[in-house]
């Protein structure tokens, strides 16, 4: 979820701004938090290890998808500068 929020710049953080992201803070207190209340019992834990990888996965393909939106972003911003750099090529020899 970082990585498609803050890395990829799905949420704009303006330069020189500090940001928290809480989910890993979270997650990881919610962790520790069922250990010790149940005295070191790692089973429930491991009761929870195919969530936590379906979160990693999910968290991949967001992040995959939002490479590719930002790939066709940029692709679009180049095209449509080389079109004004034509364009402007265009006048400079019509003008000639």
């Amino acid at each position: 979820m970082w990585y498609m929020n803050h890395y990829n710049g799905m949420i704009r953080n303006p330069q020189g701004k500090i940001w928290l992201d809480q989910g890993w803070c979270i997650g990881s207190a919610g962790i520790a938090w069922g250990i010790v209340r149940f005295q070191g019992d790692l089973s429930a834990f491991f009761g929870a290890v195919p969530t936590l990888i379906c979160c990693l996965i999910g968290g991949t393909m967001a992040g995959i998808a939002v490479a590719e939106i930002r790939s066709n972003e940029i692709k679009e911003v180049k095209e449509s500068e080389v079109k004004e750099l034509r364009v402007k090529e265009l006048k400079k020899e019509v003008k000639a």
